[in-house]
């Protein structure tokens, strides 16, 4: 009688997958209802890592390979067959498990009838060796990343490159659960150990039984633009790349909402009260240094009102007109890593007021990125 239940358990986890399918429900439902049924059953899940696909963080270097478009060369984030994954990592003695693996999403079946796949998300940390040694660490990292199938990247720099909202998408999830469930590993009422689901959705206190789950910190972000909307107002931080601006962005404060936070950061880094201001459909996800979500906002400002500057955060802040910003637009969109920015700073005439030049603004993968871009092509 065992031995049947047993069966029958293994033969219920193995149709889960094409539960939704005969329901007659949208593709999206149904990977929505899986996402949900594998996040809080772990067992199941596991059972599921074998079909999966996999994405590989490797000492928090995304593995990808480099594709060309257009004569620009940019990051295309690998998806692995998960058991290849574990089986070279294995090699170099290294385990793929509980501890170092997401749930990121649910691949839907290529063909009617299939099963559906999870997509994990690897993120595996090295230990440097010692450095009398005589092992080169970024060799050996490189290595590994060739043996699995591509090469290390800068997540930072994967995440404003990479063509595919989705993968970068993707790679901020792996990165701030990661981080979360690397550091939250107390429960902050009782001091008892944390247990995580395999899936990094949430985590249960062994000792008090309060559930967590993985904390989003709300950003706002705001593109100024006057009255006319002829001129956007843009910013440089302090210590950040020169020739390159930016919009004003900030943490949302306890019992603030995301408007109130926008006015203020306007205030606060420039010194100048903002009005109109108007929500704008569009958010992402970022990783660095924590799990933010960006939202942004469009707001006026008279342009002759005197700017007041936070030097502790804000070196310049300028007016731009359309032409000048749809330059640096187009610009970036050529050359996505600033590879040309030490030319266009000497061959620049003004060279002296360097803190104002203004040759780039953030890669296309930054949300600030599409806000100006749309403001400049007078879509918002």
């Amino acid at each position: 009688m065992r031995i049947l239940k047993i069966n029958l358990l293994q033969q219920l986890n193995n149709n889960y997958t094409r539960l939704y399918s005969s329901l007659g429900q949208s593709k999206y439902v149904e990977k929505v209802h899986l996402y949900n049924y594998w996040s809080r059953s772990c067992n199941d899940l596991e059972k599921n890592y074998s079909n999966g696909k996999a994405i590989v963080l490797l000492d928090k270097h995304p593995i990808i390979k480099k594709m060309k478009d257009k004569n620009i060369t940019t990051p295309e984030l690998v998806k692995f067959d998960y058991d290849n994954v574990k089986e070279t990592f294995k090699e170099y003695g290294l385990d793929v498990g509980r501890e170092n693996t997401v749930l990121l999403d649910v691949i839907s079946p290529e063909k009617e009838g299939h099963d559906y796949k999870p997509l994990i998300g690897i993120s595996m940390s090295l230990i440097k060796p010692d450095p009398d040694s005589g092992i080169d660490f970024l060799e050996a990292r490189n290595s590994l990343a060739n043996d699995l199938g591509g090469e290390c990247f800068s997540l930072r720099m994967c995440i404003l490159t990479i063509n595919n909202e989705e993968d970068r998408n993707y790679l901020a999830k792996l990165q701030s659960t990661m981080k979360w469930h690397r550091t939250f590993r107390l429960c902050p009422y009782c001091g008892g150990v944390l247990k995580k689901k395999l899936s990094k959705a949430s985590c249960t206190c062994t000792n008090c039984h309060k559930i967590f789950y993985p904390n989003i910190s709300p950003v706002s972000m705001v593109i100024i633009r006057d009255p006319t909307n002829q001129y956007c107002l843009l910013v440089r931080h302090l210590n950040s790349v020169k020739g390159v601006f930016t919009t004003v962005a900030g943490f949302v404060n306890p019992g603030e909402t995301i408007k109130e936070c926008a006015k203020r950061e306007v205030a606060e880094e420039l010194g100048i009260e903002c009005h109109n201001l108007k929500l704008i459909d569009d958010c992402q996800p970022w990783p660095i240094p924590d799990n933010s979500l960006l939202i942004p906002f469009s707001a006026t400002v008279d342009k002759n009102v005197k700017l007041k500057l936070e030097t502790n955060e804000i070196e310049s802040a300028r007016w731009f007109s359309k032409k000048e910003v749809l330059e640096a637009v187009r610009r970036t969109e050529n050359d996505p890593f600033i590879k040309n920015l030490p030319s266009l700073i000497s061959n620049d005439k003004k060279k002296n007021d360097i803190k104002n030049h203004f040759y780039y603004v953030p890669p296309p993968g930054a949300l600030a990125f599409n806000l100006i871009k749309m403001w400049a092509e007078n879509l918002i």
